[in-house]
């Protein structure tokens, strides 16, 4: 992807911004995040449409048209707001350090699912879920993020997993836009600093509040959590009585996006909508009036959070993919599991409970505190926020904008149990007492908890400013955004310097596996839609690389098929159930020789070497011949 691919893709987002900001009434600072979840809903409709690249085009021409039919005079202010700024400055310092530094995807589920939906968008221009030759990649993932790709790909040259990352890194710039959106500066030189200050901790705010570097990997935990402080911010806006309509559409759009993420989003967008419910609820009790309404509105937001995923429950259903690994995690098995746990029959459910408690109570999460611990340091702050609030704004005020940092207190528990609940009904058995993933599931909660603190420690620090005397009423607004600096440029020195806060090192093992999966699709002569099936001598290997190589030779060829040759195989059931084309050895067993040497060309003389041996695969009237490639 050009810099000019990457620009076009920021111009529409920011043009749609613009435009819902003005409709919704919300701050010009919030229009990258407004773009940014409009076009995730909107593409990831058209993508459930299998119109993904329709639905992309749609929106530049759009982008477009929205843009003529603004005034210069009207689009210049919003640009040079702090909230655009902030976002501009980190989508800038994203651009220019992948651009130099190219990063590539290097852990597990990149390559496993998520790496598939961003290349099927690329070279299918549609979601993976509508690719018939049916890749082991899963399907169940909402793909609002690999559907937002496709706005950034359409005038892309060629697909690079550096603009894939600077994709998903986007909700964190456009978080950390909302974040600083929230107060309103009017002031000449007061807003100049602020905006400054915005502008340095932007590109790399929430670096202190990830297990990994949350701008180099490809996994969704970062920006369910960014786009989850997103709308926690939105809620601490100050809501005049005529514009509450406009601010519930503003979060079911929010809202709507979070679903389109990640399963978990969910689950997040249903703890924005209790806490819009509060807030209606706590401004008809003000009023003295309206208590219907203030029932009533929440549902508008609540909306989005079970159409669209019950919309993409229903679309894999009817392709059949519904199946998949964590599209249904019903509580039948919970239940299950807790009474043979209960009977005595199996410990599984004790034993996973005990790790989880006790990952829960020592495993330092972040700056060496375990997860309880951070849990209560946070609530602690939210209450001592609430007293700062109520003194700087008045009663009613005061408790309406610490509302959202005291329900996070509520929702922490309730959240510790959803894991729970995951961890036995969405994991294997292996991953469940390894206590897999602990770090990004639990950091992306707290990165909205963070986030919804800081923005009501800015506003109280602004609005303290008007009972203190002069000179500290100049000072307290800023000591909050230049704290925030602080912390992003301690983060960056914790991380060893900028180039490996954002940029990991290209791994040796990466070149090689892309070297010799570039020689696979060599010797298979420019094979398309072909299907291959991967066999490993060495079982602990057998499943990286299937993930792997599945990975780099789509989509020329799918995997279909992967397994360890040390386990009975019968090659010619797999080869005629799947219609395998390509078969791929990663060493063989003297077992595994002694039964299928006589189909091939070669004795598979050549899967005896330590290089992967390539096979094409023949089959005629259910005889399997293998030839050496």
């Amino acid at each position: 992807m050009s810099i000019l691919a990457q620009i076009i893709g920021l111009a529409c987002l920011l043009f749609w911004g613009f435009w819902l900001c003005c409709k919704l009434r919300l701050p010009a600072g919030f229009a990258p995040l407004c773009g940014l979840c409009f076009c995730m809903v909107v593409l990831q409709l058209a993508g459930s449409c299998n119109q993904l690249w329709l639905g992309a085009q749609l929106l530049l021409v759009g982008a477009v048209l929205t843009l003529a039919q603004r005034r210069r005079h009207e689009i210049l202010p919003q640009l040079l707001s702090p909230g655009v700024l902030a976002f501009c400055s980190a989508a800038g310092v994203l651009m220019a350090v992948f651009a130099i530094r190219q990063p590539e995807f290097q852990t597990w589920d990149e390559f496993s699912h998520w790496g598939i939906y961003f290349k099927s968008v690329f070279y299918q221009h549609r979601f993976a879920v509508w690719d018939t030759t049916r890749s082991l990649a899963h399907q169940a993932y909402p793909q609002g993020l690999p559907g937002l790709y496709a706005l950034f790909a359409l005038p892309a040259a060629q697909y690079r997993e550096a603009d894939v990352l600077f994709v998903t890194a986007l909700p964190l710039a456009a978080a950390a836009s909302a974040l600083f959106a929230l107060p309103q500066v009017t002031a000449r030189r007061p807003r100049i600093a602020y905006t400054v200050c915005a502008c340095l901790a932007a590109p790399a705010l929430f670096w202190l509040f990830a297990p990994d570097t949350p701008y180099t990997t490809a996994y969704m935990d970062a920006p369910v959590g960014a786009l989850f402080a997103a709308a926690l911010c939105v809620i601490l806006l100050p809501c005049a009585a005529n514009s509450r309509v406009q601010r519930g559409l503003a979060l079911a759009l929010l809202c709507g996006a979070l679903t389109t993420v990640k399963e978990i989003g969910t689950v997040f967008a249903l703890c924005v909508v209790g806490i819009w419910f509060l807030q209606c609820l706590l401004d008809a009790l003000r009023d003295k009036g309206g208590i219907l309404r203030g029932f009533l509105l929440p549902f508008t937001a609540a909306l989005p959070c079970f159409a669209i995923p019950l919309a993409w429950k229903l679309l894999l259903k009817a392709l059949h993919r519904a199946d998949d690994q964590f599209s249904s995690m019903g509580p039948g098995y919970f239940l299950q599991c807790w009474q043979e746990a209960r009977t005595g029959f199996d410990r599984y459910f004790y034993d996973v409970w005990d790790r989880y408690y006790a990952r829960l109570r020592s495993y330092p999460l972040l700056f060496g505190a375990s997860t309880f611990k951070l849990g209560c340091l946070c609530a602690a702050a939210a209450v001592l926020l609430l007293i700062v609030l109520i003194w700087a704004m008045g009663r009613w005020q005061g408790l309406r904008t610490a509302l959202p940092g005291l329900c996070m207190i509520l929702y922490w528990p309730l959240y510790q149990g959803v894991l729970f609940y995951v961890y036995i009904c969405g994991m294997s058995p292996y991953e469940a007492l390894e206590m897999a993933s602990w770090e990004r599931y639990f950091c992306c909660f707290f990165l909205g908890w963070f986030s919804v603190l800081e923005g009501e420690a800015l506003l109280a620090g602004f609005a303290a400013a008007h009972r203190l005397p002069r000179m500290a009423g100049h000072a307290v607004p800023a000591i909050v955004p230049f704290l925030l600096v602080c912390s992003t440029l301690w983060g960056i020195w914790q991380a060893g310097g900028a180039a490996s806060l954002f940029c990991l090192p290209k791994a040796d093992w990466r070149t090689e596996q892309q070297q010799i999966a570039a020689d696979m699709l060599t010797r298979m002569d420019g094979a398309q839609n072909g299907s291959i099936w991967l066999l490993s001598a060495d079982d602990s290997m057998a499943v990286q690389n299937m993930w792997y190589y599945q990975y780099e030779l789509y989509p020329a060829v799918t995997a279909v098929e992967a397994q360890s040759s040390e386990t009975d195989v019968d090659l010619g059931y797999n080869i005629g159930e799947h219609d395998v084309t390509w078969l791929v050895l990663f060493g063989v067993t003297d077992d595994f020789t002694a039964r299928y040497a006589d189909l091939a060309d070669d004795g598979l003389r050549s899967a005896q070497s330590t290089a992967p041996a390539l096979y094409a695969v023949t089959n005629v009237d259910g005889r399997i011949y293998l030839t050496a490639k």
